[in-house]
């Protein structure tokens, strides 16, 4: 049984995560706190997310990954 959202959440917290927004096309699709619950929801790999938020990589077509500053 994998850990439920909520644990991951706590988890990434724990670890200095910053939670971020995604738009497709201009739309708000959601706040997100981890790549696998975000990649889940939008239907793309967990593991590239990291690169659209940290080091500017091109997204899918349409979509917008956004950081959350916490401060």
């Amino acid at each position: 049984r994998g850990w439920s959202n909520e644990s991951r959440r706590k988890v990434s917290k724990s670890m200095g995560g910053v939670p971020f927004k995604v738009y497709k096309d201009g739309v708000f699709m959601g706040k997100f706190y981890t790549y696998s619950e975000a990649a889940k929801e939008l239907g793309i790999k967990w593991h590239s997310i990291p690169s659209y938020l940290n080091k500017g990589q091109k997204p899918p077509a349409g979509y917008k990954f956004k950081r959350i500053s916490t401060h």
